[in-house]
């Protein structure tokens, strides 16, 4: 029960970590298995930040769920008899053998490489994306790294930023 209740915590707590940790160093040649002893690491060391968000579970459903709400499940799980063996609080890796030979089979599988490919993809996109902003903005065909230049050089910087930003608000 308690997995079901922190599953919403720990999603947030991973969507940081994506956004942070992984992505700024996602071409430092990391193996999957560092970066996950990272996020084990990042819960561990910041379980205080966690526990401040309280127990509740979301109670809201989303059409696509395969399953209903957590605040749901975990309501159902409470109104049940008490267990008949003890909660496991152990780490949920101690019930995957061998996980370090899993990770290292991994690595050898080429991972690493797909990371870096991965990676690099994004990177071309981020760039491309600044590249289409620039050209708006400067109202030229010129997508490239000189037109983002050139707007920063005339002090456009704040247009190029407005141009990047996302919508912020949704139409229906």
């Amino acid at each position: 029960m308690l997995a079901l209740q922190d599953t919403s915590r720990l999603g947030a707590v991973w969507d940081i970590f994506l956004a942070s940790y992984v992505r700024w160093n996602r071409s430092r040649g990391y193996s999957p298995a560092e970066l996950l002893a990272w996020f084990g690491w990042l819960v561990e060391h910041r379980r205080t930040e966690l526990e401040r968000t309280g127990r509740r579970a979301p109670d809201t459903a989303w059409r696509w769920d395969s399953h209903p709400p957590i605040g749901e499940r975990v309501a159902t799980i409470e109104r049940e008899t008490a267990p008949s063996v003890e909660p496991d609080p152990r780490p949920g890796a101690v019930l995957v053998a061998d996980l370090n030979v899993m990770a290292t089979a991994l690595r050898i599988a080429g991972f690493d490489e797909h990371v870096q490919r991965v990676a690099q993809s994004e990177a071309e996109r981020d760039a491309d994306r600044l590249y289409h902003a620039a050209a708006s903005v400067a109202g030229t065909r010129r997508r490239e790294l000189g037109s983002v230049l050139d707007l920063l050089t005339d002090g456009r910087r704040i247009e190029l930023r407005q141009a990047l930003a996302p919508p912020s608000t949704w139409r229906t």
